[in-house]
């Protein structure tokens, strides 16, 4: 690794902001999706936190791209990685000029100024040496003294403040460095000309200058093409956490991508699923594929690709393996309990050998895929042991990630930690040690629900009664305990269950609750063809995570659970008037009238 240091722990997880490009191309392992995000054209990459989105852009950045591709003349693009959190673009005093007539020329020029100060950093640190190396003199003369200059003085730039611009060029990193103080200087100006305006109730006039993406961003490119300061790359624009932009400069750079330069620029867009707004600055929507391509991080992992995220993470985990001189597999570092499944596969000669008169399914195999472990955990739960059943095992601790790729590693940091309390060098992780820290980790999320809230949101609460937080925290475990009921129901032909679809008209109540869980991990949706083949229908999964607080199976499903609307709405007002009658009646609760209730579905393996 970069700097020959390893890690502290083979499963941390740090921002990639905080590693070096060695550390990165060590532990990066190319997503399914990586080919894809690496063409030409403007993206959207939509996913959870902690899916891997911002480990990606950061390998398309040029110091990683350079050691992956053996030199700087390989790359196949120019990357510039923006990481929107940890800018000064989303302060508080930005929202100041949300509705007012200008604002959306402002926040254009803080936003384009944002991309150019990174665009010239990575220049300065990445491309100087090959600029100085293959580019002519008076190429890089032209570039600063031409196009950098007009650019920013037909943006407002005065004159005086341009003339560094003119001067002979003896170092590059430096006049480079010249931009980025003159470009920092720039935002000053306008950050404190909007915090002014906050203060005041008079007009304040703006005499700053103003710099826009068609105007400035694309002529300083046409510059950097022109002279070869680059090789013949496009540049790529990697807006990291774009949820974090206000609904204004949503819009703008929403405008950005509207337009027509991907063969020379493209704008590669990560969101955490809570994007503000598709529409432009003018009111125009821009729309896949005519304006962009989009790539849905994580829903891919949750459904028909699940045997290829299983594939993924066991190359992720022996790559790190590996580093550490651990010659192990996956499943062998991380075990299954070994008496454990002695026992389920006793339950599962039991299954076939009773197959012949009392099976269920299409094939004997079916059977035992589908009740083999759930009827162990019903077993358990009889004998008052529930918490005994192991959540151990590479496998499983895959299923449970949920297609997050932290949600694996966290827990495996915690894992070796403790095993290393236990022995100092760490061959394998004890199943006891799996299956307690993924019980504690599910514990704190199940209970996490406060410090998702917000102080606003707490103070409604108070003042009116049940806040959104509540009718989620109500709405994930009324789910809970209904999947529980069916894989305690020996009668029940389909036991495993974690998903469902929704019959009848959904308020908007529901519709803001479901979303909610959505942004925050407790749900996840796909959106597939209806099985009547008239139309789509989402189907939402409750995240694996919470298996071992419902007692439920981690390991795939075979059906989903089509739940009334009017159904979800009681459970998130009012659980227990429900809840206790699942836990008296079982899963006739649920078949009180003529609700269609139950969709069977493919095996998923």
């Amino acid at each position: 690794m970069d700097n020959n240091k390893l890690l502290d722990n083979p499963f941390a997880v740090y921002t990639p902001e905080n590693l070096t490009a060695g550390q990165i191309v060590s532990l990066f392992v190319a997503y399914p999706e990586f080919s894809k995000f690496e063409i030409n054209g403007h993206q959207f990459i939509d996913g959870h936190r902690g899916s891997g989105k911002s480990m990606m852009l950061r390998m398309m950045c040029p110091d990683c791209q350079s050691i992956e591709k053996g030199s700087f003349l390989d790359i196949k693009y120019f990357g510039v990685y923006i990481p929107i959190k940890t800018t000064i673009i989303n302060n508080p005093e930005f929202l100041r000029i949300e509705n007012e007539l200008g604002g959306s020329v402002l926040s254009e020029s803080l936003l384009t100024i944002t991309i150019l100060s990174f665009l010239f950093q990575n220049l300065k640190e990445h491309a100087s040496n090959f600029i100085s190396m293959h580019t002519e003199s008076s190429k890089v003369e032209s570039f600063i003294h031409n196009e950098i200059y007009y650019s920013f003085k037909y943006s407002g730039v005065k004159p005086e403040n341009l003339e560094f611009l003119k001067k002979e060029i003896n170092n590059i990193e430096e006049a480079f460095a010249d931009i980025i103080k003159m470009l920092d200087e720039i935002y000053s100006e306008t950050v404190i000309y909007i915090r002014r305006r906050a203060l005041t109730k008079d007009s304040v006039d703006y005499n700053g200058p103003l710099l826009g993406f068609q105007d400035t961003v694309m002529n300083i490119i046409d510059g950097i093409q022109k002279n070869n300061i680059l090789p013949n790359i496009p540049i790529y624009f990697l807006l990291d956490d774009a949820d974090n932009l206000s609904e204004l400069q949503t819009k703008v750079l929403n405008t950005w991508v509207s337009y027509r330069f991907i063969d020379k620029a493209s704008l590669k867009i990560s969101t955490q699923l809570n994007y503000k707004t598709y529409e432009t600055i003018s009111g125009v929507r821009i729309q896949a594929p005519h304006d962009f391509s989009r790539i849905e991080f994580t829903t891919n992992r949750t459904g028909s690709k699940k045997e290829g995220y299983l594939s993924f993470l066991k190359e992720i985990v022996e790559k790190r393996l590996e580093l550490y001189g651990i010659n192990k597999t996956a499943e062998e570092f991380f075990p299954s309990d070994r008496n454990q499944e002695i026992e389920i596969k006793k339950i599962e000669e039991i299954i076939k050998n009773k197959y012949e008169k009392e099976g269920r399914g299409y094939r004997q195999n079916d059977d035992v895929y589908r009740y083999a472990r759930p009827e162990y955990i019903r077993l358990l739960t009889q004998k008052k042991s529930s918490s005994n059943y192991s959540y151990s095992g590479f496998k499983q601790l895959v299923n449970i990630s949920t297609g997050i790729v932290r949600y694996f590693l966290d827990p495996a940091a915690s894992m070796y930690s403790e095993q290393q309390k236990v022995n100092k060098n760490v061959n394998e992780i004890d199943p006891t040690i799996q299956d307690r820290v993924v019980r504690e980790e599910a514990g704190k999320l199940l209970n996490d629900f406060y410090n998702i809230s917000t102080q606003n949101d707490r103070a409604k609460a108070e003042q009116y009664g049940l806040s959104n937080i509540d009718k989620l925290q109500n709405l994930i475990n009324g789910l809970g305990e209904i999947f529980k009921a069916h894989i305690l129901d020996e009668l029940e032909s389909q036991r495993r269950l974690d998903s469902f679809t929704i019959s009848g008209n959904q308020t908007q109540e529901l519709k803001d609750i479901l979303n909610l869980g959505l942004i925050h991990g407790y749900l996840y949706k796909d959106i597939r063809g209806s099985r009547d083949g008239l139309g789509r229908e989402t189907r939402y999964v409750l995240t694996r995570r919470l298996a071992p607080m419902f007692s439920l199976d981690p390991n795939g499903y075979s059906g989903d659970k089509s739940l009334p609307a009017d159904l979800l709405q009681l459970l998130m007002n009012n659980p227990k008037a429900y809840t206790s009658s699942l836990r008296t009646k079982g899963t006739a609760a649920l078949n009180q009238g003529d609700l269609p209730l139950f969709t069977e579905v493919e095996n998923d393996r």
